[in-house]
Order: C-alpha cells, then sequence, then structure tokens
C-alpha cells in the first residue's frame, strides 16, 4: 500500500511542479505577443463568421431560439 501512497505522492509533486514552470517561469515576450495575436484573430473570425448568417441562427424562427438562448 505504500508503494501506491508514493506514487500519488510523486504524481501530484511533479503535476505541481510542472504547473508552476508552466505558468510562472521567465519566457521570451515575443512568443506570447505572438500566442495573443493568434488568439485575437480567432476571435475576430468566429464573431465575423457568424455576420452572414445571424438571422439563420437569432431570428424570429432561428435555430436559436429566444428560451434557448436565455435559459428560460
Amino acid at each position: 500500500m505504500s508503494a501506491v501512497r508514493n506514487y500519488f505522492q510523486e504524481l501530484s509533486t511533479q503535476v505541481v511542479q510542472g504547473w508552476n514552470r508552466f505558468w510562472f517561469s521567465l519566457g521570451d515576450a515575443y512568443c506570447l505577443g505572438a500566442m495573443r495575436a493568434l488568439i485575437g484573430a480567432m476571435a475576430l473570425w468566429f464573431i465575423v463568421s457568424y455576420s452572414t448568417d445571424l438571422v439563420t441562427w437569432f431570428g424570429p424562427h432561428g435555430l436559436l431560439t429566444v428560451p434557448t438562448v436565455t435559459h428560460n
């Protein structure tokens, strides 16, 4: 039973260290800027993709009715 306990202690330690290394280690600002630009472009594309079919999705007889969208 101690082998299982040791395994999960080691696993949790490795997960926490990996989490901290991923979020809190120093890195190049260029990569972060590129990720922000890419995600912004993807969000803009997602919003623009709705523009051609707004009535189809959200119109009075659209695919997403008012109760569906408002969770009523």
